[in-house]
């Protein structure tokens, strides 16, 4: 996504989240390219997405100040279907924002 941060606007570990929206009907590679691009111009943009099409899953690292339910309100205006999302460490919360019990490490 472009040079990597400088020291001085680079995220700190404690500042950044990683969370993978499981997206019932991403199904090409332009739907990967279109969700990249779009999430792109959120701000702050995340600092990485990567998704898979075999898994179904969008998996955005970003800054806590770009909260989920932006980058869900994202996916759902492009016509995604979120079916769950899953906070690194932090459990699953459903669609509507309610955290669900803790899994752990789903992938």
């Amino acid at each position: 996504m472009g040079s990597a941060p400088s020291a001085s606007t680079a995220p700190t570990a404690a500042a950044t989240r990683t969370t993978t929206f499981l997206v019932s009907n991403l199904y090409c590679p332009s739907s990967v390219s279109t969700i990249e691009t779009a999430l792109a111009a959120l701000s702050p943009a995340p600092i990485s997405v990567s998704s898979s099409i075999v898994s179904q899953c969008v998996t955005v690292q970003h800054d806590a100040g770009l909260p989920e339910y932006a980058i869900t309100r994202e996916l759902k205006n492009m016509g995604f279907e979120i079916h769950s999302i899953v906070r690194e460490g932090g459990g699953e919360v459903d669609v509507e924002g309610r955290k669900r019990k803790s899994w752990g490490k789903m992938w």
